[in-house]
């Protein structure tokens, strides 16, 4: 279903507005749940689409742009993601919130280093529990 989902989104000359993110690297390219795509199918996304790009370090760690935002931008949450892939704390994927630790009104800056995805249960948890200390 998938692929057949792929296949009418770059083949169909209609009209979208779509976000696919595919990640290339030296091994060729693939979407975000490790389905491989071929380097043709890369190049036919090019045509007429927006581009942003993540880049990596030697260590293949995303490189961390530091900003004032309070909200984490898409770019971050992508990395945090790909790093925490669910909670924190208990691995859950649903409902997951961007939680800053140290906190926001501590260190008052979003970067990904600080940033961990929490389910908004554990989430709510920890609210409590700080707010008790």
């Amino acid at each position: 279903q998938c692929a057949d989902a792929f296949t009418q989104l770059f083949y169909t000359k209609v009209q979208r507005q779509v976000e696919v993110l595919v990640h290339v690297d030296a091994e060729g390219g693939a979407f975000a749940d490790g389905t491989p795509l071929t380097d043709t199918s890369v190049g036919r996304l090019l045509d007429g689409a927006f581009v942003r790009a993540l880049i990596h370090d030697e260590e293949r760690t995303p490189i961390d742009a530091t900003n004032r935002r309070r909200h984490p931008t898409d770019r971050q949450k992508r990395v945090v993601a790909a790093r925490d892939q669910g909670c924190v704390d208990c691995g859950s994927c649903k409902l997951v919130n961007y939680d800053h630790q140290p906190p926001h009104v501590e260190t008052k800056h979003t970067i990904t280093t600080e940033l961990e995805q929490r389910c908004a249960p554990c989430h709510h948890r920890k609210t409590e529990r700080v707010a008790r200390d």
